[in-house]
């Protein structure tokens, strides 16, 4: 059976605000609609999110990304059963997300060094 392509995406982040362990974050991208990740549902993505060489955050080393359907995970959760990281720096993180094959929203976490996090959502449709 042959592998399923794999398309690369880049999703530029860019802290704005923080309040608390809040961070408010600008996303964009050209599957990013109004700081949503619109994606197929029957193809599977690396994703890199690449933060702004301004920003004073870095990407929190152990833990920077988890994910869960239907509601936000917990700061230290693991990633979703679909996704998991292949690489992370002080400014860029890649993660894989395999194709659901179903419609879905995901909730997602971006946990920055410091404590600060970041909650948009994927769509896969």
């Amino acid at each position: 059976m042959a592998e399923k392509e794999m398309t690369s995406i880049n999703v530029a982040v860019t802290p704005t605000r923080k309040s608390g362990n809040e961070v408010e974050c600008d996303i964009t991208g050209n599957e990013v609609v109004d700081d949503a990740l619109f994606l197929a549902r029957d193809r599977t993505y690396d994703i890199t999110f690449t933060l702004d060489a301004a920003a004073t955050e870095t990407w929190n080393q152990p833990n920077p990304f988890c994910a869960r359907n239907g509601k936000c995970p917990a700061v230290n959760a693991p990633p979703h059963g679909h996704f998991s990281i292949k690489s992370v720096s002080p400014k860029s993180l890649t993660v894989e997300a395999r194709a659901p094959n179903a419609r879905s929203v995901v909730h997602y976490r971006l946990n920055f060094s410091g404590g600060g996090t970041f909650d948009p959502i994927i769509i896969r449709d």
